[in-house]
């Protein structure tokens, strides 16, 4: 009885995360599997910003091609131009208050289904200080990041976050029938 019981609640655990996942609002979320590929491409990014070892290949390895980087009024297009932007060589690495160099955490992710191969996801930073809403595309190498940004604000949200882009026809998520 008991190992049926405690199979029981192993599963309704398990049902009720996954629910939880696809529950937060009425819109379509990826599939499991693509969750956590799409979780995968977000640690990778973090680490390729915090760890800075490099010209800037690993952290705009997680981008497209034609990948877009957006923050404040500025914005970065095109993997070779966000490797540019990225690359510390010879810089000195800034030392955090403990002596770590770590410091993007990201949490709350919410990956909406645009279309099999595009997802919306929305996540906080940096400990809910700002909000995140990118577009990852499907590809051969894995789930990379299309457009990557801050969540857009009206001008009144901009006087508080002045990392937030002004929101424009370029924040619009893509829609299934007009792709990102």
């Amino acid at each position: 009885m008991r190992k049926y019981v405690a199979g029981t609640i192993v599963i309704v655990a398990l049902a009720g995360a996954v629910n939880a996942q696809q529950g937060i609002v009425n819109q379509k979320q990826v599939s499991p599997l693509d969750y956590v590929q799409i979780l995968q491409l977000y640690a990778r990014y973090s680490h390729a910003v915090d760890l800075v070892v490099d010209d800037g290949t690993a952290y705009s390895s997680n981008f497209t091609e034609d990948g877009v980087l957006k923050f404040g009024n500025s914005e970065v297009r095109g993997r070779a131009a966000i490797k540019a932007w990225a690359d510390k060589t010879g810089q000195p690495k800034r030392i955090r208050e403990k002596g770590w160099h770590a410091g993007h955490p990201m949490s709350n992710f919410q990956a909406i289904q645009i279309t099999p191969d595009l997802a919306r996801v929305i996540f906080y930073q940096r400990e809910g200080a700002s909000i995140a809403d990118d577009i990852v595309v499907r590809t051969p190498q894995g789930w990379l990041i299309k457009r990557r940004s801050p969540t857009c604000g009206t001008e009144e949200e901009r006087k508080n976050d002045p990392n937030r882009p002004p929101c424009d026809a370029t924040m619009a998520p893509p829609t299934a029938e007009g792709g990102a």
